[in-house]
């Protein structure tokens, strides 16, 4: 009985550490899925794949606020040869183009380009070569311009017209 004991004893024993082993090696196996989760949580909210970081705000304006149009690229339309008025014969070379409000693109613009020539022969043949001399003449040359090609493209495309050569003969 004795051996029976023993072996009973030993027996305990031994299925007393194969649990210890088993919970040991339980607890393991347990705790890293947990940690991987937390883990993968966390990177997650981090990158912004889900909530938990700052809400977004969006901007309110106020009624005060003036909308800015701010300036884009500038794009050369022309440069023409026209008769001045004048007794003999006067005549300019005119070079212009746009300045573009930010965002615009300039290709859209391009089949209407014939219409600011032909406003531009208009303007400039009305014009004497010793006021297209002047500051103030150029000035004037450019304000009419401007406000035909804001005509001609009505959505604030065009900020002004800019003179980029200017030869009176």
């Amino acid at each position: 009985m004795a051996d029976a004991d023993t072996k009973a004893k030993k027996a305990k024993k031994s299925k007393g550490d194969d649990d210890e082993e088993a919970s040991k090696g339980g607890l393991k196996g347990k705790l890293i899925p947990v940690v991987v989760v937390v883990v993968a949580v966390v990177a997650a909210q981090q990158l912004g794949f889900i909530g938990g970081g700052s809400p977004e705000v969006e901007p309110t304006a106020t009624e005060t606020e003036e909308v800015v149009v701010l300036p884009g690229a500038s794009v050369e339309v022309a440069q023409m040869t026209v008769n001045l008025a004048s007794e003999d014969l006067r005549y300019a070379r005119i070079g212009f183009g746009l300045e573009l409000a930010a965002g615009t693109d300039a290709a859209l613009l391009e089949p209407k380009y014939n219409l600011l020539k032909d406003a531009l022969i208009t303007i400039a043949i009305g014009m004497s070569p010793e006021l297209l001399r002047t500051a103030a003449g150029q000035q004037d040359l450019r304000d009419q311009l401007t406000a035909k090609a804001q005509e001609i493209f009505p959505d604030g495309e065009v900020l002004r017209v800019i003179l980029t050569d200017l030869v009176v003969q």
